[in-house]
């Protein structure tokens, strides 16, 4: 009787921690989108790990920016400086896997675009994760920006995540 207690236990601790971890990931993910609408490019690019990718094909190409160097001087261009305090990143529906240390995300994200009276769409994109636990915190080791249209399913890594 005493076993069957403990594996309940240790199975109950198991999925606290799951859920707690997938709790970090999303406020991580949060955290992210305030610090690119608000231009905090410093608090911004600690959110990823030492080594981190952001890849988008945001401007009709692809681009990767990798470390905290590239990716702040990514985010400093004058094309992202343009949107700043305009544009509002929407991101939504993450599916989350947690494995360990490691986990993965996939989202959608609606970027606004503001001008004098009114909002509207101006990115519509699949936003893919992959985060690693670093001295006991979840930070971002590759953001990936998948615009949508056609074919773009094929653009998503299948280890990214089970979606389906």
């Amino acid at each position: 009787m005493a076993n069957t207690e403990a594996s309940k236990l240790a199975a109950l601790e198991k999925k606290i921690q799951e859920l707690a971890d997938k709790e970090e990931i999303r406020d991580l993910l949060a955290r992210y989108s305030f610090c690119c609408d608000l231009n905090r490019n410093d608090d911004l690019v600690e959110l990823f790990t030492e080594d981190g990718v952001f890849a988008t094909d945001a401007e009709g190409k692809w681009s990767a920016a990798r470390g905290r160097a590239a990716i702040k001087d990514h985010f400093e261009h004058p094309l992202h400086q343009s949107l700043i305090f305009k544009s509002q990143h929407l991101m939504l529906d993450h599916i989350i896997e947690v494995n360990g240390n490691k986990a993965t995300a996939v989202g959608y994200l609606l970027l606004t675009d503001r001008w004098v009276g009114g909002y509207g769409i101006f990115r519509c994109a699949i936003r893919a994760w992959k985060l690693q636990r670093v001295n006991g915190h979840w930070l971002i080791k590759e953001a990936r920006s998948i615009g949508m249209g056609d074919g773009c399913e094929k653009l998503v890594p299948e280890d990214l995540t089970k979606i389906c």
